[in-house]
């Protein structure tokens, strides 16, 4: 949770900005879905196929080399049973709906596949320590898989709200790597990526854990 003075800060930022994105209707149904542990495989096939940018992602996933899928995926349903898993599936549908919500055209610094790389990455990893740990709460492993690809989702909000000054940000952080980005958007924007992210997941009601790491991540 933000330190009390960083919470006004961030909320002072925010709360003049009558453009915010709201939570898309298909991320808000999933959101119930990750609840429910007992959800039936057709229910969540009926949400993602209903949108069809979605489960384009999802087909598009499930047949990329990054889950070394050899034998091509046609559906949904074979996705979710032979390549992602109900868990899997349900995380990474409430992602990719929750960032389609945001207009980034304008920051003409942003890099989109950059973006993606780095959440499904740090998804991976996440998941991969806990299971290695071998801890005793199985489900532990998709609460932090989650939470790996939303930890950058206040860039998102960022590049969409100030897409001028985010470009600045970013540019300036390429030609000089050495540079602080978080303090960068500190400095430039007035908020930063975490801040931003812890700040719009609890807006947007995701469960308590989920914008407590995003917001402690760094």
């Amino acid at each position: 949770m933000m330190p009390e003075a960083c919470n006004e800060r961030v909320n002072d930022k925010f709360n003049r900005i009558t453009t915010l994105p709201p939570l898309p209707r298909t991320a808000s149904r999933l959101l119930k879905l990750i609840g429910d542990p007992d959800v039936e495989l057709e229910v969540v096939i009926e949400v993602i196929e209903q949108d069809p940018p979605l489960a384009a992602r999802i087909l598009g996933l499930a047949n990329s080399a990054y889950f070394g899928q050899v034998r091509e995926i046609n559906n949904v349903r074979e996705a979710i049973i032979r390549v992602l898993g109900m868990n899997l599936v349900k995380s990474l549908s409430l992602s990719i709906s929750m960032a389609s919500s945001f207009n980034i055209n304008a920051c003409r610094e942003f890099n989109v596949s950059e973006y993606w790389y780095t959440s499904l990455g740090s998804a991976a990893l996440a998941r991969m320590i806990v299971q290695r740990a071998s801890l005793p709460n199985a489900s532990l492993g998709d609460s932090v898989y989650l939470c790996g690809l939303l930890h950058n989702l206040g860039q998102l909000l960022l590049a969409n709200l100030f897409p001028v000054e985010l470009s600045t940000v970013l540019g300036d952080y390429r030609r000089d790597p050495e540079l602080d980005l978080f303090a960068l958007e500190r400095d430039i924007i007035g908020v930063d990526q975490w801040e931003s992210g812890e700040w719009l997941l609890r807006r947007w009601h995701l469960p308590e854990a989920v914008p407590e790491v995003v917001g402690n991540f760094t």
